[in-house]
């Protein structure tokens, strides 16, 4: 019986990616609803493939413009990935950066520059001063700084950037 709601959980899950890409968020929305409610009930509240789960409604929801409930989505995702992840992973800066991007959208700046200066000192601990990805979160805190209209700094960290690429 197990193998069969994993199953359907997958099924649904796939249903609901093939109605994103057609736009249909509140129908893709409710197959990942279907898919979670199984995960949960046959995998727990902490099993690592809730995450993926979590991060596409938290994309579902960010898609249809509803910010808040995608947060909410992004953090569930994000708080059980980060339990399987090591300190430096680089995978942890990802998960911060996709949620300054909803708060910057939000026009909550404050907490986006926060979230890309920790994608930033987990890049750099973990790829060196010199990545590519490095020279990404300087271009991400520009963006920010920028729509803060802090020109200096913005200026400062585009040219950080421009230096690595």
């Amino acid at each position: 019986m197990e193998m069969i709601n994993r199953l359907v959980a997958e099924s649904s899950n796939n249903m609901a990616l093939a109605c994103s890409g057609k736009g249909e968020m509140d129908r893709a929305l409710e197959f990942h609803n279907k898919s979670l409610a199984i995960k949960l009930k046959v995998l727990g509240v902490n099993h690592p493939d809730l995450a993926t789960t979590y991060h596409n409604m938290a994309g579902a929801y960010d898609h249809k413009g509803e910010l808040d409930i995608a947060l909410e989505y992004y953090d569930k995702s994000v708080t059980i990935k980060l339990r399987v992840k090591d300190e430096n992973d680089p995978h942890k800066a990802d998960f911060n950066d996709i949620m300054a991007i909803v708060y910057k959208t939000k026009g909550e700046l404050d907490r986006a520059l926060e979230l890309h200066t920790k994608s930033l000192t987990i890049r750099l601990s973990a790829v060196g001063a010199d990545h590519p990805d490095v020279a990404g979160s300087y271009n991400n805190i520009a963006i920010v700084y920028r729509a803060n209209e802090d020109v200096d700094k913005a200026l400062a960290y585009s040219n950080k950037s421009m230096l690595i690429t």
